[in-house]
């Protein structure tokens, strides 16, 4: 039997059913191997260029596509000329919105629902938001928008069309920013179901206790926070490949896709309308997805519409240039917060109204970024009373969907700020000000006032590592020595906490053949995070294979019958538990058969380095001899009770020039637990990651969009600062290592504290080294010009 942990909140999981309990003690055995424990499988293939990228497939006649997108932010389209282009040298065909309409195709539909629509209402029902068109028929919404699909034998000879195709627009009133959506007399841009461009309210809380909260406090601070729009840029522009076999009418599309099924589902469902079976979706490497290549988009759908038309492969590569343009972008919330103290600096309410940037249309998943809020919006603290309020506001700008961490590091971004800003009008240190308010280990499990069960985390061990690792005590002598040199330094702190992995359940099926050799199907889909060294280190720890006889087999849905795929740090909490309980199933399995070939009794065996034995004997048979006479094979699946809460806490110390406003990154440290570590190398590369991208949303990296046009000014990385090595420094990591009680593997997921953590923690620093001149705010990017321009507001140098 597989030992079951017997606790009051214990929980089993069988095999094969859907079961309700959890298993707490799959202790992992020990396994000699050739190479390296914090190596990573795949490097070597992915280093020396023998990676399967969708740009790396081909297949034969393929026929290339280009768009003809919107140059206006909203518009009338009332006529598209495609005479000229229909004659242009390779021109294959050419697809316009009224094609498609004609031909009876969908649009893209949200997926999931806003909050408080009833779980009964069907997906994409156009009452609650309508779908994103294919292509643009008769209006379009923002800048970038396709109107037409130039298909042709090379991708030069398809350009060249789509400049030729000739468009009579009418240009219409437009709102880019949150505060031109929602002011008075604003142009609604779908007036029948969101007036006011108002998608959903979202309100969780007490506003009744927050109110008497806020009247009775003794202090009370309030801020006006944005959160600046990003887009992903992951290594790999977006790139998808359709094919079409007449024979068996059914189609094949090479993607990027983090869900592979549920691509699948929603191409199937509501864009082709053609049953399950008919679409194949493969995914093989990812060059990076940040939650952006989660979304279904438009081209997706059109290679395989085209490859339909034309009788041959239809290829769509992204350039970095039109990817900015068009890929779903992230985070343009804006918010308004209050914080409540009574005279011992308790914080008694909280009160938020966050505005958050949908777009122009609802994404299939954007509302999960708005709604993430409520999860984590008091973060690790304990705050009796919370009104929250969220809106989803439409504009005239490329649709939003979750990026990596998802609305979370939004919110944390807000509460930090606040405490900070609290601390310096109560005068109580910042580091002692969060202490003296977090959640305590005996606090827990607690229940927010929003209604999450939060069930363990010790906060302030974390915070006061980090502050003795930072020298926080000392750092008024290193402030004094940059003043000595003309620079103004800073210190800043936040804490990272999350509410992860508890979405969907998640199958693995672990097979081993009579070669000893042994493959896993899971759901889930690498797009960097390492899965087949995570994955076959797992099951060469349990079963004792050797890694280089482990295949993993993910990413295709002919392969893979259903999964989940890969989001919210799901992918090693709850597929790596699937086949850790998988492998336990296949183990169980084989001590039945070790039993009848060594005539011995089940309970008399025990299972030690891939052996079983007879307890007391040198009686013994191998899992691989076994497997030569017997087809072994375990399947289980895997959903968590509750969350996973990721925790950690950030120290940034900068310096600041005055004189031109360049900020420096001098240290950084993180203090994260991460339970039980399964590969430091992999955790070190998600938090090194992270870090980098919080730190590029702090000082670097917008989405800039003109406010009168709706034009994307941060079109190339000309304009769109990513950061690089210089920007980022070296981060000093410490991790600590409480298993967590909610998942068999005991591990926390770290693939976004780094974008949670580290934009609070760099502006709060900045902010520290500024205020002598009196600057008290600045949003992100904090760039150069900005913290320049701050200072001279100020004036007070």
């Amino acid at each position: 039997m597989i030992p079951i942990d017997k606790s009051p909140r214990a929980a089993a999981y069988s095999a094969r059913e859907k079961i309700k309990k959890r298993f707490d003690n799959l202790a992992l055995s020990s396994h000699s191997e050739t190479l390296p424990e914090s190596a990573r499988l795949e490097d070597s293939r992915l280093l020396t260029g023998h990676g399967r990228f969708v740009a790396d497939e081909t297949e034969a006649n393929e026929a290339h596509a280009a768009f003809v997108r919107s140059p206006y932010a909203h518009a009338l389209i009332h006529t598209i000329d495609t005479m000229d282009a229909e004659n242009m040298p390779g021109v294959i065909a050419i697809l316009t919105g009224s094609d498609l309409k004609v031909s009876g195709f969908g649009g893209i539909p949200w997926d999931v629902p806003p909050p408080g629509i009833p779980d009964d209402t069907p997906m994409g029902a156009t009452e609650i938001a309508e779908p994103q068109p294919l292509i643009a028929d008769s209006r379009v919404l923002y800048v970038g928008q396709i109107v037409a699909m130039i298909i042709a034998d090379t991708i030069n000879h398809a350009r060249d069309a789509a400049e030729t195709v000739a468009i009579e627009w009418q240009a219409l009133s437009t709102v880019i920013t949150l505060e031109q959506a929602v002011a008075k007399g604003a142009t609604p841009l779908w007036p029948e179901q969101s007036p006011g461009n108002v998608c959903f309210t979202m309100r969780k809380g007490d506003p009744e206790a927050t109110k008497t909260a806020i009247r009775a406090a003794t202090h009370t601070v309030s801020l006006h926070l944005r959160n600046n729009r990003l887009t992903a840029n992951p290594i790999e522009p977006r790139t998808y490949l359709g094919r079409y076999d007449g024979k068996t009418r059914r189609y094949t599309l090479r993607t990027q896709a983090g869900a592979p099924h549920m691509v699948k589902r929603i191409l199937t469902g509501n864009v082709l309308h053609i049953d399950a079976d008919k679409l194949r979706v493969i995914v093989r490497d990812v060059g990076g997805g940040f939650g952006m290549k989660n979304a279904v988009f438009p081209e997706e759908a059109l290679v395989l519409i085209a490859a339909k038309h034309v009788g041959s492969p239809v290829r769509w590569q992204g350039e970095r240039g039109e990817c900015l343009l068009t890929d779903v972008a992230a985070r343009d919330q804006v918010c308004t917060i209050t914080l409540a103290l009574d005279a011992e600096g308790q914080f008694t309410g909280l009160k938020v109204r966050t505005l958050a940037n949908l777009g122009s249309y609802l994404a299939g998943r954007g509302v999960i970024s708005p709604a993430n809020a409520a999860k984590v919006v008091s973060g690790c603290y304990r705050i009796p009373a919370v009104d929250l309020e969220v809106r989803g506001i439409y504009t005239n700008t490329m649709p939003t969907a979750p990026y990596r961490g998802a609305g979370q590091p939004e919110q944390i971004y807000f509460l930090e700020r606040i405490i900070d800003a609290a601390a310096r009008q109560t005068g109580i240190d910042r580091a002692a000000l969060r202490r003296r308010n977090m959640l305590r280990p005996n606090d827990l499990p607690y229940n927010t006032p929003c209604g999450i069960r939060y069930e363990e985390g010790d906060f302030s061990f974390a915070l006061d590592a980090a502050i003795k690792r930072a020298e926080w005590t000392s750092f008024a002598a290193r402030q004094e020595e940059a003043l000595e040199n003309g620079q103004w330094r800073g210190i800043g702190v936040a804490m990272s906490f999350e509410a992860k992995a508890m979405d969907r359940p998640e199958n693995a099926i672990i097979r081993m053949g009579s070669d000893g050799r042994a493959e896993v199907i899971v759901g889930t889909i690498s797009s960097g995070q390492g899965h087949e060294t995570a994955y076959a280190r797992l099951i060469s720890k349990k079963l004792a294979i050797p890694v280089d006889a482990i295949t993993v087999i993910q990413g295709d849905t002919d392969l893979v019958a259903q999964g989940g795929g890969t989001a919210a740090s799901r992918s090693i909490l709850i597929g790596g538990s699937a086949i850790a309980i998988a492998s336990d199933v296949l183990i169980e399995k084989a001590r039945m058969l070790a039993a009848e070939a060594l005539e011995a009794a089940v309970t008399d065996l025990e299972f030690v380095e891939g052996t079983f034995q007879i307890r007391g004997t040198d009686r013994h048979i191998t899992l691989a001899a076994l497997a030569v006479e017997n087809q072994l094979s375990g399947d289980a699946e895997f959903m968590p009770e509750n969350f996973a809460f990721p925790y950690g806490c950030h120290i940034a110390e900068v310096t600041v020039d005055p004189q031109t406003g360049k900020t420096h990154l001098e240290r950084y440290i993180i203090v994260q637990d991460v339970g039980t570590v399964l590969n430091h190398t992999i955790i070190d590369g998600q938090l090194h990651g992270g870090l980098a991208q919080g730190i590029g949303q702090a000082v670097l990296e917008e989405m800039a969009i003109d406010p009168d046009t709706g034009q994307v000014l941060s079109g190339s990385f000309m304009d769109y600062a990513m950061p690089r090595a210089d920007d980022i420094g070296d981060f000093d990591v410490i991790l600590t290592t409480s298993p967590a009680h909610g998942n068999p593997l005991g591990v926390r997921p770290v693939g976004e504290t780094g974008p949670t953590g580290a934009p609070p923690a760099v502006i709060n620093a900045i902010l520290d080294a500024l205020a002598p001149a009196g600057v008290s705010h600045i949003d992100m990017p904090a760039t150069p010009q900005a913290v320049w321009r701050a200072i001279q507001e100020a004036g007070n140098i």
